[in-house]
């Protein structure tokens, strides 16, 4: 069937055990579609550039991403990634291409390293949306997109420079292109070309592993579904053409370039082959980690996905609708074979299976849709749960905000308590008027608020609270001095790398208290950063000779909502973080100053 005929059909066609929709519903949804998704989409772009743009830390890797991006416009070396003036072949160019003219265009910074992700992010749920209007109408489409901008990990990799947000694009593309293939024979070839080429800029982003889940997901529904007659030789022959056009140049001037041709070869074999099969990194082992993975991240609409698993399986078995079916297990076919085969990885991460949000969201806001209309007790009691989690959480954001920003302000920390309880009322009120659609949107509208308001307030006062990056800064300033950095301090968040990115100076790595007092001892002037634990450690005579120029509490590198009550929102360590100098106080403050 033509993906518009199956679009433009449905008001008719539907069962009562399909999508119903009410003709106010659907008036609204159809009639406004693009007013509402182009406010989606600013209201996640703004959302999602203010924590970008407040997230004054890296992240997870996404210093190196910065840092290589640096160093290859610095030298303008556009082929081969450089880190510390070396080449290394880490990962593919794409994402550095992405992040270079961001540099040119707003200076080198994090927020404009960042940039690529928070566009992807953006370019992906349009994409997005306007697909599966076509397929299953407005209503399912903006409550979809709604799901998938505001599940956590999607919005949290918006906001992070690394290459997982540009390869969910990218598959999410291919996929969607490949099943428009499948369904409109009019445009499958132009269809499958531009699966191709974003097969090809997804192998450019982050390697063979965005082949291998795009097209082995849609091989296996051809064989579930038995369409292999589509495929056509002459059409696969020059969409493999394309693909090794779009995908092979840089692999082939990489492994051309001098000192670099083993490191393509070792890279393909070492990360990727050997880190699934663990032979040279095995971390995340479990074997239902990525399954915790995908709730963790899926949050807060994972509590729906098993819910309408179940409920596809009786719609299967039924054959209710099996047009509609087909179309579903699609999308299940994307979403549970992404994460089945990180599952089978020796080596994982928890945000590896980000490329199958899409199909998860999809999945989602079409039965939540279908529960809706049909007036379904769990539609009814997910929005009575949304409404009071939205209540619930004014109260508990308004206990912690105080305490967590250091600020009494009521009127600088307030947004946050005041926004959710405003939307958990407006959900309340909708629902005791029987408008069950209401409540999801404004649940996202929530999260919105909650995400904006951490952003203004709490990622400013966690950069307070963590010294390291302020004494960073104060050393910027004086670009004679030589520094170091105590391993105790220095591997969380890579802030060796952080440092290398704001000085343009390699750090030096001090291991124990002989390697920092010979350090410290030394004419030339040094900085060096070290918990006070170790700064303890030095004996007398090394103390008395060095000045400690910065004492302050050392944040420790978590900030997770548990760890904010155990601390009762309170973000401070019991160890404080000191900046020390050879220097003398005078010296070292005529220095800062400047």
């Amino acid at each position: 069937m033509p993906i518009e005929a199956q679009s433009t059909e449905r008001a008719t066609e539907l069962d009562s055990n399909t999508v119903p929709r009410s003709p106010a519903l659907k008036s609204l949804t159809e009639k406004h579609f693009f007013k509402f998704l182009l406010a989606l989409l600013l209201v996640a772009g703004c959302t999602f550039a203010t924590v970008s743009y407040t997230r004054i830390k890296f992240a997870r890797s996404e210093i190196a991403y910065a840092e290589i991006s640096k160093e290859m416009l610095r030298a303008n070396s556009f082929i081969v990634p450089l880190y510390r003036n070396i080449g290394v072949i880490d990962k593919p160019v794409l994402n550095y291409w992405a992040i270079i003219p961001c540099f040119k265009l707003f200076g080198v910074n994090d927020f404009s390293a960042r940039i690529p992700s928070l566009l992807a992010s953006l370019a992906c749920l349009g994409i997005f949306a306007l697909s599966i209007r076509k397929i299953w109408g407005s209503d399912v489409s903006l409550l979809s997109t709604l799901i998938l901008a505001t599940s956590s990990r999607y919005w949290e990799f918006s906001t992070l420079c690394m290459t997982d947000m540009l390869l969910t694009l990218f598959d999410t593309i291919a996929l969607i292109a490949m099943f428009v293939a499948l369904k409109n024979e009019k445009v499958r070839f132009i269809s499958f070309i531009i699966a191709s080429i974003s097969m090809g800029l997804g192998v450019l982003t982050k390697g063979p592993v965005a082949l291998i889940l795009p097209a082995f997901s849609f091989f296996l529904y051809l064989l579930l579904t038995k369409n292999w007659k589509i495929l056509k030789f002459t059409q696969i022959a020059v969409c493999a053409v394309l693909f090794f056009a779009v995908a092979a140049p840089w692999y082939i001037a990489a492994t051309a370039a001098v000192h670099t041709g083993a490191n393509i070869g070792m890279w393909l074999w070492h990360h990727n082959v050997e880190r699934f099969f663990g032979s040279a990194y095995e971390f995340h082992n479990d074997p239902f980690y990525m399954i915790g993975a995908f709730f963790n991240g899926f949050a807060p609409w994972c509590l729906f996905v098993p819910i309408a698993f179940v409920d596809s399986i009786k719609r299967w078995i039924k054959k209710t609708n099996v047009e509609e079916s087909k179309t579903e297990l699609y999308l299940w076919i994307w979403l549970i074979l992404t994460t089945t085969f990180f599952t089978l990885s020796r080596g994982k991460m928890n945000y590896y299976d980000l490329p199958a949000f899409p199909a998860a969201a999809g999945i989602v806001g079409l039965h939540l849709v279908r529960w809706i209309e049909n007036k379904n007790i769990l539609a009814k009691g997910g929005a009575w749960f949304s409404a009071s989690i939205l209540i619930a959480g004014s109260f508990v954001a308004a206990a912690l905000l105080p305490a967590v920003t250091n600020n009494e302000d009521f009127a600088s920390w307030c947004l946050m308590p005041i926004g959710l309880l405003l939307t958990g009322g407006a959900a309340v009120v909708a629902l005791k008027r029987k408008h069950y659609f209401a409540p999801y949107v404004l649940f996202s509208a929530g999260i919105a608020v909650a995400i904006l308001s951490f952003a203004i307030q709490v990622h400013p006062a966690m950069a307070i609270q963590a010294p390291g990056l302020q004494y960073i800064q104060m050393i910027k300033r004086h670009p004679a001095a030589q520094i170091a950095l105590h391993k105790d301090f220095g591997v969380t968040v890579d802030w060796f790398d952080v440092t290398l990115f704001e000085t343009d100076r390699v750090p030096v790595q001090l291991d124990d208290a002989t390697s920092m007092a010979n350090f410290l001892l030394q004419k030339d002037p040094v900085y060096v950063i070290v918990p006070e634990n170790r700064f303890a450690e030095l004996p007398e005579s090394v103390r008395q000779k060095v000045t400690v120029v910065e004492d302050r509490p050392y944040m420790y590198e978590k900030s997770d909502i548990g760890f904010l009550i155990r601390r009762k929102g309170h973000l401070m360590g019991k160890i404080h973080l000191l900046l020390v100098t050879n220097m003398s106080k005078a010296e070292s403050d005529a220095t800062l100053r400047q």
